[in-house]
């Protein structure tokens, strides 16, 4: 049987998710879970604490530590190319928790980019920046030493709209249109298309392109 504080947590999940943070009130929160309102500043300090806890429920699977393996530098395109195809990999497979986990961080992430509330800085601080951040080293590695921040900009751009993009679609539309992203085979086709052409172009570097 589920506590007071696991009924709290689980139906600002649902409806962070569903309507935004900004949109949701604790007496919403707590009239659905059944509790009153004063348990919400008892066990989370109040809406935000609240709201941060749904955030490291949602992104917990998806483990920073599991990012941290990138090499600091290249010397082969080869080398490059596994980190980058390696990066796109987990950011668009289907990990990071069941389903419905997924379905909800992709929900609420995309309503905080469209109408940020006082959650956001909070959620990119912790989980989004730092993947960011990994990304950009791994472009800024196949660039010159003198490249401008802009072209680096662009770049990460590049990679990661094609990601949110596959990331973002719910895995019934995706399936309908022949992608099924808990499959490793498919996961890795599609890792290659959106790495192969950025390959092409900084893989210069190497003299490999």
């Amino acid at each position: 049987m589920e506590n007071a504080k696991d009924r709290i947590l689980k139906v600002a999940v649902e409806l962070f998710s569903q309507k935004g943070y900004r949109s949701t009130t604790v007496r919403e929160i707590c009239s659905k879970a059944g509790v009153n309102v004063a348990l919400v500043n008892y066990h989370f300090k109040g809406k935000l604490g609240l709201g941060e806890e749904v955030v490291d429920y949602l992104f917990g699977p998806m483990s920073m530590a599991e990012w941290d393996d990138l090499p600091e530098e290249f010397s082969t395109l080869s080398g490059w190319r596994d980190a980058v195809r390696g990066f796109i990999r987990r950011f668009i497979s289907a990990e990071g928790g069941e389903l419905g986990r997924q379905m909800a961080r992709s929900n609420l992430v995309f309503r905080e980019l469209d109408a940020p509330s006082e959650l956001f800085p909070i959620m990119f601080e912790k989980y989004m920046e730092p993947i960011q951040r990994r990304l950009k080293r791994l472009v800024r590695a196949a660039l010159p030493e003198d490249v401008s921040e802009e072209e680096v900009e662009m770049w990460f751009v590049t990679v990661i709209s094609q990601c949110v993009m596959f990331r973002k679609s719910p895995p019934p539309a995706m399936g309908m249109r022949g992608f099924d992203m808990s499959d490793p085979e498919v996961v890795d086709r599609v890792s290659a298309h959106i790495a192969d052409p950025v390959f092409a172009k900084l893989g210069r570097k190497w003299g490999e392109a």
